[in-house]
C-alpha cells in the first residue's frame, strides 16, 4: 500500500514539472478591419492567450490570408478539380496565440472587411 502511494506522489509531482499555469477566462475577442493589408494589426497582450475561433468576410473579401508574426497562413484553399477555381474553407480553428504573437491578414479587396472572433484568457501562474 504504502508503494502505491509513494508511486502516486512521485507521479503527481513530476506531473506539474512541465506546468505552465491556468488559463481563466478573461473576455470575448472581436478583432475587426475594413483596410487591405494589416500584417501586425492586433499584439496578444502580456499574461494573456487567445483562442480564434472563427473568421468572416464580406461583402466579397477577394483572397484574404492571414499573418502570424509576420508569416502568412491562408485559411482559403483552391479547389483544383473544379474548374471554376472555387475557394473554400481549410479547417483551421481554433488558433491558440500566445502573448506577444502579433496577428493581422493580407489580401483583401478594396472596400472589403474582416473579422476575427475568440476569447482571451489569463495566464494565472
Amino acid at each position: 500500500m504504502r508503494i502505491i502511494f509513494l508511486f502516486i506522489l512521485v507521479v503527481g509531482g513530476f506531473s506539474r514539472i512541465g506546468a505552465q499555469g491556468t488559463l481563466q477566462f478573461n473576455k470575448v475577442v472581436l478583432l475587426e478591419s475594413s483596410q487591405q493589408s494589416c500584417a501586425q494589426c492586433w499584439t496578444v497582450p502580456a499574461n494573456k492567450v487567445w483562442k480564434i475561433q472563427a473568421v468572416a468576410g464580406g461583402p466579397n473579401s477577394g483572397y484574404p490570408q492571414m499573418v502570424i508574426n509576420n508569416k502568412t497562413l491562408s485559411y482559403l484553399a483552391n479547389n483544383s478539380n473544379n474548374s471554376a477555381n472555387i475557394l473554400y474553407p481549410v479547417q483551421m480553428f481554433p488558433l491558440w496565440l500566445p502573448a506577444g504573437a502579433t496577428f493581422g491578414f493580407t489580401g483583401m479587396c478594396s472596400g472589403c472587411n474582416i473579422a476575427f472572433t475568440g476569447i482571451e484568457f489569463n495566464v494565472i501562474p
